[in-house]
């Protein structure tokens, strides 16, 4: 016969392994959000650079490859275009060859 104040093992039981559970699959699941959320996060902060200053970056070094100007007036050092240093390059090395 069972009392008023008898403890119900088994419902105490199923309660503590069905909460044991439950708290098992908060917690995995707030972990699977948080590595989410901190992967945007980096992808947005690292990945995702501001394209204006790479853009301003890539702009000037164009232009330091395709123009001509002065590097140092002192020692009569100047920069030519990339495309023409490569023809001069090549016509060095085919005159270099025909020596030879």
């Amino acid at each position: 016969m069972e009392r008023y104040n008898d403890t119900n093992t088994p419902m105490l039981a199923l309660v503590g392994v069905v909460s044991t559970i439950l708290l098992f699959a908060l917690i995995v699941g707030l972990q699977v959000l948080y590595y989410a959320l901190a992967e945007q996060d980096f992808e947005r902060k690292v990945i995702q650079i501001p394209t204006a200053e790479s853009d301003g970056i890539l702009a000037e070094q164009e232009i330091q490859l395709t123009q001509y100007g002065w590097l140092d007036r002192a020692q009569n050092k100047v920069a030519i275009p990339i495309d023409r240093a490569m023809e001069r390059v090549v016509a060095d090395l085919q005159r270099a060859a025909d020596k030879e």
